[in-house]
């Protein structure tokens, strides 16, 4: 997640489900740019 003054990392996996429930309103948005690395994985 970046923002103008600083960029955060984030492991779903590390963070687990409170993790990923507290990203989910930026990881839905049509507003919102991401970028995934390792695909492959998520889709295991």
């Amino acid at each position: 997640i970046a923002f103008p003054d600083a960029v955060y990392l984030v492991d779903a996996i590390e963070g687990g489900k409170e993790l990923v429930e507290a990203c989910k309103p930026a990881l839905e948005s049509n507003h919102v740019t991401k970028v995934i690395h390792d695909c492959k994985r998520d889709s295991e």
